[in-house]
């Protein structure tokens, strides 16, 4: 799990070269039933950890929910997937992510300073 809002690049980062090595992860991102629950079961407390990381900040409140929403839509294989479909290589679709959330990081830091 992330350990607060430094961390969540790393995160990102591990979950996304971890999801894109084993090909499963596209079936399982885009199952319905049985699968779909059990991956909702195994992800919640994964995204408690990245909304409470997100949270601790201390942005203003829609500033918080427009970052947490982004980085929420970015937790999931579906996204490093997508990435790799538009042509992104493999090997550097978790970098970018991570990228991704660390400029959402940095943009949410900024707006708690105000």
């Amino acid at each position: 799990f992330a350990k607060g809002p430094d961390d969540l690049p790393r995160y990102y980062r591990y979950i996304h070269k971890l999801g894109l090595a084993h090909p499963i992860t596209r079936a399982l991102t885009s199952s319905k039933g049985v699968w779909k629950e059990v991956r909702a079961s195994r992800r919640a407390a994964r995204l408690d950890a990245i909304r409470q990381a997100v949270k601790s900040i201390g942005a203003p409140a829609r500033a918080t929910a427009d970052a947490t929403a982004m980085l929420l839509s970015l937790a999931g294989g579906d996204a490093g997937w997508a990435l790799y479909d538009q042509g992104l290589p493999k090997a550097r679709v978790p970098d970018a992510i991570a990228h991704t959330v660390q400029l959402i990081i940095d943009d949410l830091r900024k707006q708690a300073r105000k």
